[in-house]
């Protein structure tokens, strides 16, 4: 489970992994589901716990898969929903296992060691994001 947010800016915040899988790289924050919980309540604790962020969760962007051999991330097969979000409440601060936590512009992206395929959810979203009106 991953959960996109804009700044009025546009900006999407990413964290950088501090443990398996992709550690070192940026990526939209999320994690497991735990047993029992549902998909927007996963959401909202793994942006809380990453991110410090209170969010609400809004519509499903990308669903993709990553297989065992799929490139630095791959210790699984992991199936992956990154949904919309707006920030709720808090300020940004990194914690569970993020190591950093910022607000990247889309162009910015292609600087940084990310998790394969992060630049075109991120365009997703923010289109559907535009469309919406959830800014952050």
């Amino acid at each position: 489970m991953g959960g996109i947010v804009f700044d009025d800016g546009g900006r999407a915040l990413l964290v950088r992994r501090a443990a398996p899988p992709a550690q070192g790289r940026w990526s939209i924050p999320g994690g497991k589901v735990r047993l029992g919980e549902s998909l927007a309540a996963a959401v909202r604790r793994e942006m809380r716990e990453e991110t410090g962020l209170t969010v609400t969760v809004g519509e499903l962007v990308a669903v993709y898969q990553r297989l065992p051999g799929d490139g630095p991330a791959s210790e699984g097969h992991f199936v992956v929903l990154d949904y919309l979000c707006a920030v709720a409440a808090g300020e940004p601060a990194a914690g569970d296992d993020a190591d950093a936590v910022g607000w990247f512009a889309l162009h910015e992206i292609a600087a940084l060691r990310v998790t394969e395929g992060l630049a075109g959810v991120l365009r997703a979203a923010r289109r559907m994001a535009s469309r919406t009106g959830r800014s952050g």
